[in-house]
C-alpha cells in the first residue's frame, strides 16, 4: 500500500525506516518520499531496493576523492614573505593547458585546461604554476592509481582548474592512498604513509615539518625529501630541469645528465642568440627556468644554474659539499 502515491510503501515509511534508525516519514505526504540520508543520487528507498547502504554516499556509486593540499616550490618561494612569487603569471606565459603531457618523465596524458580569467587573480591566491598530483596504491606505492594536473597558488594551496576549489579525483572514492605532488622542475614529495580520504576534502600540508614524508630505501634514500628553510617551512627542492633517461627524478649540478646543461643549451641554441653568448637570456615558459622568473639564464645574475648549485651544495646529506652530489626524488617507481 502506498497511500500518498509517492513511490514508497507505507510500511517502509512507518515501520522499516524507524527499524533502521531513520525517522519515519508521513505515508500521507508524497513530498518526503524522496528522503536521501547520505546525500548521494539515490533516495533511501532506492537504496533499500538495490541493497546499498543508506548511510554511505559512496555506495553504490563511487565518490570522487577530494584533496585540499598545500606545497611550496622552492625556486619561487620567498621565506620572508611566506609566499611564492608569481612571475610566470605576471608575464602571462603559464600555458592554459597542463604542461606535463609534453614531459615524458611524468607519463601523463590528462587534458586539463584553464580559463584565462583564472590567471587574472592577484594576491596570495594568484596562480604560480601547474603541478601534478598523484594518488598511489596503499599496498604498493610504486603504482599510481589516479593523477590530476592542478594549479598551485602563491600561498601554496593546490586547487582545481577553476582556481579555487579543492582538487577532485573522479571515481577514486573513499579509502587509503599515498599522496604525491610533483612539479616540472622541482623534486616531488609523497606522504610517508597512506592517508584516508572521506567524503570531505582531505587536508595534506607538505609545507609543514609536522607532515611526515616518504623516504626511499637503499643508497638513493634520504630523510630530506624537501628543503627546510630558516623558518622551518618545507619547500620542494628546485633544479630538476633535465628530462632524459638518466634524470627527471634527481638534481645534478656536475656530471652526466647535469641539469645546468638544460639552461646552457637553451640559451646557447636560441635562434636569436647568433653569437652563442653563454649569458644570453631566453624569455620563455621552460623547464630550465628553475627560479621561475620567466627567464632561462645560464650565466649571469639570477641564473638558473645557481639554483641547481645551491640545491646540491646545501643539501644536508652532502656533508662534503661535493659539486657532483646527486639529490634523488623520494617517490618510489
Amino acid at each position: 500500500i502506498d497511500t500518498d502515491n509517492g513511490g514508497v510503501p507505507d510500511y517502509v515509511e512507518v515501520t522499516l525506516y524507524p527499524n533502521l534508525g531513520k525517522p519515519a516519514t508521513d505515508p500521507n505526504d508524497a513530498a518526503d518520499d524522496g528522503q536521501n540520508t547520505d546525500g548521494d543520487l539515490l533516495t533511501d528507498y532506492e537504496e533499500l531496493v538495490s541493497g546499498s547502504n543508506l548511510n554511505d554516499p559512496c555506495d553504490p556509486n563511487p565518490c570522487d576523492a577530494s584533496l585540499s593540499a598545500k606545497v611550496f616550490l622552492g625556486g619561487a618561494y620567498d621565506d620572508v614573505a611566506g609566499l611564492m612569487h608569481d612571475s610566470l603569471r605576471v608575464r602571462s606565459i603559464i600555458p592554459l593547458t597542463q604542461p606535463y603531457g609534453l614531459l615524458s618523465d611524468f607519463n601523463y596524458t590528462g587534458t586539463e585546461t584553464v580559463d584565462a580569467s583564472v590567471f587574472a587573480v592577484t594576491g596570495p591566491d594568484a596562480i604560480v604554476d601547474w603541478v601534478l598530483v598523484e594518488l598511489h596504491d596503499a599496498n604498493d606505492p610504486t603504482v599510481v592509481l589516479h593523477q590530476r594536473a592542478a594549479l598551485v597558488q602563491r600561498d601554496g594551496d593546490i586547487v582545481d582548474v577553476d582556481g579555487v576549489s579543492p582538487l577532485t579525483f573522479a571515481g577514486a572514492g573513499t579509502g587509503d592512498f599515498y599522496v604525491s605532488v610533483r612539479h616540472r622542475n622541482h623534486l616531488g614529495v609523497m606522504t610517508e604513509a597512506p592517508v584516508t580520504f572521506g567524503v570531505t576534502p582531505l587536508a595534506v600540508d607538505f609545507t609543514q615539518a609536522s607532515t611526515p614524508t616518504y623516504q626511499l630505501s637503499g643508497s638513493t634514500g634520504s630523510a630530506y625529501a624537501q628543503q627546510s628553510l630558516l623558518s622551518t617551512t618545507r619547500v620542494l627542492w628546485p633544479g630538476n630541469m633535465a628530462n632524459t633517461a638518466n634524470t627527471g627524478d634527481r638534481i645534478i649540478y656536475q656530471g652526466a645528465g647535469a641539469d645546468v646543461e638544460e639552461a646552457y643549451f637553451k640559451a646557447l641554441l636560441d635562434p636569436a642568440n647568433t653569437n652563442f653568448l653563454p649569458n644570453w637570456i631566453v624569455l620563455e615558459y621552460h623547464r630550465a627556468d628553475a627560479n621561475m622568473d620567466g627567464r632561462v639564464i645560464y650565466q649571469g645574475a639570477n641564473s638558473d644554474s645557481d639554483v641547481v648549485f645551491f640545491s646540491v651544495s646545501l643539501f644536508p646529506g652532502n656533508g662534503g659539499f661535493l659539486p657532483n652530489y646527486v639529490i634523488f626524488e623520494q617517490i618510489p617507481k
